[in-house]
């Protein structure tokens, strides 16, 4: 299908009574490499007076790897919400959207706590002192990289290990603070994850008298080479 008629196959779609979540599950399953960003510029290209910013938040911060109900459910109001006060005619009401998403706070608010603090304790030194532990062989350095995704740039730390006189790499945490919606508020840089990963890369280094090698703490690029890979060009 060509780019205009998804556009247009999407809009359609949504106004005449498509929940928006139910759109994207489609376009999930006809595509080979389904791309949350992809859908997000697809979706403000359907609805092009709409505020471009505010549809793409709507989709950087919808969840769609668990507990899809509930984070449908509340995207798709959510957004419907935005479409009807930016002078969209949907086949919803904006006192049905504000109902519904009222509805669903609670439970909202009970996931993103229990997300936060998962993410938040497997990020810790404490957590990934014992993960590292677990490895066998002699503790060569601790790694923070750039990396991203549909949903934004995080950083994935690293550990590089000598295990049996071969050095191996061994992925730690996936160090995420935020999507890229933060590029078009304002929010970053300097970026909390760089800031965190610092932090926690070198008490991690300290304490297993280990190298700490971070080349990009102050930019984000995903084009580094990990420590092994600089060492084996030398």
């Amino acid at each position: 299908m060509l780019s205009t008629d998804i556009h247009l196959d999407i809009s359609n779609r949504i106004r005449s009574g498509v929940r928006p979540s139910v759109v994207w599950r489609n376009l999930i399953a006809s595509s080979a490499e389904p791309d949350k960003m992809q859908f997000a510029r697809d979706l403000a290209q359907s609805f092009p007076n709409q505020k471009r910013w505010l549809l793409l938040s709507s989709v950087f911060e919808w969840k769609d790897y668990k507990e899809s109900d509930v984070w449908d459910h509340f995207f798709d109001f959510q957004l419907i919400q935005q479409l009807l006060e930016h002078g969209e005619t949907l086949p919803w009401t904006l006192d049905e959207c504000k109902q519904e998403l009222e509805n669903m706070k609670p439970s909202r608010d009970i996931l993103i706590a229990a997300e936060k603090r998962e993410a938040d304790e497997a990020m810790t030194f404490e957590a990934l002192k014992e993960k590292i532990s677990g490895f066998p062989g002699e503790i060569l350095c601790i790694q923070a990289l750039w990396d991203g995704d549909s949903t934004g740039w995080f950083i994935r730390m690293i550990v590089a290990i000598l295990n049996e006189s071969t050095p191996v790499e061994r992925f730690l945490v996936k160090v995420s603070m935020g999507g890229d919606i933060r590029l078009f508020n304002g929010q970053v840089p300097p970026w909390p994850e760089a800031v965190h990963a610092a932090l926690v890369g070198t008490q991690l280094a300290e304490y297993f008298d280990a190298e700490f090698y971070f080349p990009s703490p102050d930019k984000t690029d995903d084009t580094c080479p990990t420590w092994l890979e600089k060492k084996l060009e030398i």
